[in-house]
């Protein structure tokens, strides 16, 4: 495989938190304040620490009645309500990507902008905390994605020389800046957002669910002097499905048969590095 490293990020991408929090505030939040705290507004939080946060929130919501640390203590007590009746939940394929990345000799980073408490909770909860031999959590960096702080502090710590050896999964503007700034090759898979033409040229892949960068990470690696056309050949090669070069990126689906049934899963916007 490609990647000696892998370094995650946490929410909207590994736990289906994001959503949960949107949502606590259009509802709990709104209905407790009097404010009404409109979605694409709300997004503009998504993927930066509680410092950050705490500078934006009056931009975003003038003439919010309270604060923003009471806002999302308000939030809070919604979430914990919701985990401990349902859990954190887990995004689709996560566990299956971190089986695969731990068979093959990947070693794990979290890079999140959440607090390490809640970090650590969300990955107790779930029952991966032994997938990650690092973390580096929000109230550990003095700088905020989309800053590359997390991502390169995460870095030092697995030992990396370069971060071209990391694989970095993200699912959030801020985040995929964070990665692409420090020079990570940063594979989107998308949450609440949706990845505009500019965000797609910055990473080296996006697929719909975790479990689906497992094709990409067996993918062999093309010379670095190669055209984008080498790397087309070879999908065409792998796959029983068409790819189709569109706006400079290749975009390949990934056909997988069984005896009784045929599924595809896309795996979107691979170029290479």
């Amino acid at each position: 495989m490609k990647y000696s490293y892998a370094i995650f990020d946490m929410d909207g991408l590994m736990f289906d938190t994001e959503n949960l929090f949107v949502t606590s505030f259009e509802t709990e939040v709104s209905r407790a304040t009097g404010y009404r705290f409109e979605r694409e507004q709300l997004k503009n939080l998504i993927g930066i620490n509680a410092s950050r946060t705490r500078e934006l929130f009056p931009q975003l919501f003038p003439g919010c009645p309270v604060s923003c640390d009471e806002a999302y203590a308000i939030s809070h007590v919604w979430m914990q309500n919701y985990f401990d009746t349902h859990g954190v939940p887990v995004k689709p394929g996560l566990r299956e990507l971190l089986d695969f990345l731990k068979a093959n000799g990947c070693t794990c980073a979290l890079a999140t902008s959440s607090n390490r408490s809640v970090a650590d909770y969300y990955l107790a909860d779930a029952h991966l905390a032994d997938y990650f031999s690092v973390l580096v959590c929000g109230d550990e960096v003095s700088r905020s994605k989309p800053d590359p702080q997390t991502f390169l502090l995460a870095m030092q710590k697995l030992g990396a020389q370069s971060p071209a050896q990391c694989a970095v999964f993200e699912d959030s503007r801020n985040g995929l800046l964070a990665g692409a700034t420090g020079g990570f090759p940063v594979f989107l898979v998308p949450d609440l957002i949706e990845p505009t033409p500019e965000m797609l040229a910055l990473c080296c892949a996006t697929c719909k669910t975790l479990s689906d960068a497992i094709a990409l990470l067996q993918l062999p690696e093309p010379k670095k002097d190669a055209e984008q056309g080498l790397l087309c050949v070879i999908l065409r090669k792998m796959c029983r499905f068409p790819c189709k070069r569109r706006a400079g990126v290749l975009h390949c689906s990934l056909e997988k048969t069984s005896r009784k049934n045929t599924r595809h899963f896309h795996c979107p916007s691979v170029r290479i590095l």
